[in-house]
């Protein structure tokens, strides 16, 4: 009896690669962007024909001291395995951590980057940043 693996097992995991330079930040800060309680993603298909998937972190002074900021991106950091599997190849992604994260039940973050990932997967699940001040409402009208 012959047995064959499933498509799963055949598609290799893409390779992650943590994104290092200010520039990459910034770039990935102009595409799209998935906001939740725990953290934020943004996402930049770079189009540049490597397959690579680039992931960084970064925790803003706001959220709490080094202590806070580093187990928050470790945390992060931990959950990121999941871009190897449902990441956009060719992209960078950025993971913006929020406070709600350091104290947040893991499986809930594994969720919430489930989430997120197969939001700006989809051609309509994100929506693209902003740019300008809004007015107030009363301005309006």
């Amino acid at each position: 009896m012959e047995t064959h693996p499933s498509p799963e097992a055949e598609a290799p995991s893409a390779t992650l690669r943590t994104l290092k330079k200010r520039a990459s930040f910034l770039s990935a800060a102009k595409g799209r962007r998935w906001n939740g309680s725990l953290f934020s993603v943004q996402m930049r298909d770079r189009a540049d024909g490597d397959p690579a998937i680039g992931v960084g972190f970064t925790v803003t002074k706001r959220v709490g001291g080094a202590v806070v900021r580093n187990r928050i991106k470790r945390r992060l950091r931990a959950a990121s395995a999941q871009l190897k599997t449902l990441g956009r190849t060719g992209a960078d992604y950025v993971l913006v951590g929020r406070i709600g994260a350091f104290t947040a039940d893991f499986s809930k973050l594994l969720d919430d980057l489930n989430e997120a990932l197969v939001s700006l997967k989809s051609s309509s699940g994100a929506r693209k940043l902003r740019r300008g001040r809004r007015r107030p409402s009363a301005e309006r009208a």
